[in-house]
């Protein structure tokens, strides 16, 4: 499982750096258009204390027929500027709407330098 988180992060980590990048890619999509989901936000901050105050930039990849979702997290812990320390969560789905998830972050801030802010999304 360890591996399949930093795996699932190196490429969210990817994905973003290379968001900045005018380079036109041509690939064929497996779908033929993108909708919102009726159940939307199909994820919501929750009542676990590390991701009580916001919930975004969630990143999704298909591993063994299931959806495993990336997610950062904040908390009201933050100080300053911050006022809110991120995390990153992961969330398994069926189905691609409904989804439970971890109880504890998969990566959390661990240094001093860290914990004012918390994990960004690089960008």
């Amino acid at each position: 499982m360890r591996y399949l988180k930093l795996f699932l992060l190196l490429i969210i980590f990817i994905s973003c750096s290379n968001s900045s990048q005018n380079i036109e890619t041509r690939f064929n999509l497996p779908f033929e258009k993108i909708e919102r989901a009726p159940e939307n936000p199909i994820l919501s901050p929750s009542s676990l204390s590390w991701e009580a105050k916001d919930l975004f930039n969630p990143s999704s990849i298909e591993v063994d027929g299931k959806i495993a979702l990336l997610y950062r997290a904040e908390d009201s812990t933050g100080i300053g500027i911050w006022n809110g320390t991120s995390r990153i969560g992961l969330a398994w789905s069926e189905d691609g709407i409904h989804f439970k998830r971890e109880e504890k972050p998969v990566l959390e801030p661990s240094e001093p330098y860290e914990k004012p802010g918390g994990w960004k999304i690089p960008g």
